[in-house]
């Protein structure tokens, strides 16, 4: 009987230092985690308009923003716009892809 006693008591034991080792990892996890940070652009950073239809990303690495006032390729530190000035049928672009033989396709409104 006593070698029962002793088992419960060592469960309850092992059940405790695992329920405590658990509160630990999960108060200590948000002191390692690592805080993005987060920019917001606006028309003021170079968008040709604040809302945007699409984002899409190419081989390249560049960002393309569709909006209602235009394409703009974003390339980390700022952005080039492109609008029926430069070329487009449309300034109010609905999407863009990039194909794998470098064209890029634009979804304009007429």
């Amino acid at each position: 009987m006593l070698v029962t006693v002793n088992q419960k008591r060592l469960k309850n034991l092992t059940r405790k230092f695992f329920r405590a080792m658990s509160l630990v990892c999960l108060l200590a996890a948000p002191l390692f985690a690592e805080r993005l940070a987060v920019k917001t652009y606006t028309v003021a950073d170079g968008l040709p308009q604040n809302g945007i239809n699409h984002i899409a990303q190419d081989v390249s690495g560049f960002f393309w923003f569709c909006t209602n006032g235009g394409l703009a390729r974003f390339d980390g530190y700022g952005f080039t716009n492109f609008t029926v000035q430069e070329g487009l049928p449309s300034d109010i672009i609905f999407d863009f892809q990039y194909t794998r033989e470098g064209d890029y396709w634009l979804a304009a409104a007429w």
